[in-house]
């Protein structure tokens, strides 16, 4: 499955002949996620950071705050019993529609990247993730009798 999502270059122009595949989204992924600090920012609530811009007129701190929307973390939608949603990243054009690539555990230990893509509304897209995390293999016993 391949849809017209690419940004090219860093003017984030979406062009028709580039394309994100599936496959292309579970790579990104898959590399940032052997980062404990990637894994740490994603799942928690609410992150609150800072950077230093040096400019020639001098340095000058930025500051910036994000509360994590996911669903399944905040709520709003039920996380199958035995899995552990770590959050993810959502994203959206006009043609693309909506995308996800999200983070899961299952409570035997194995991690699973989910992705869906081309919803046409958030309570789609969290149906098509619910489905996959619905799909994920299980112990009967509960992800928190694991920790």
């Amino acid at each position: 499955y391949e849809i017209r999502l690419s940004l090219v270059g860093s003017e984030m122009c979406i062009r028709d002949s580039h394309y994100t595949t599936v496959y292309d989204l579970y790579l990104i992924f898959n590399e940032a996620i052997k980062y404990s600090k990637f894994v740490d920012t994603l799942s928690c609530m609410k992150y609150t950071g800072s950077f230093t811009r040096k400019t020639a007129y001098g340095d000058y701190s930025i500051g910036c705050s994000y509360t994590n929307s996911n669903g399944f973390l905040t709520g709003s939608y039920a996380t199958p019993d035995g899995i552990k949603v770590y959050g993810g990243k959502a994203g959206y054009t006009e043609v693309a529609r909506r995308s996800y690539v999200m983070l899961a555990e299952s409570n035997n230990g194995h991690k699973y990247i989910i992705i869906t893509m081309r919803a046409e509304s958030n309570s789609l897209m969290y149906k098509d993730l619910s489905a996959l995390l619905n799909k994920i293999p299980v112990d009967k016993k509960s992800y928190a009798d694991n920790e």
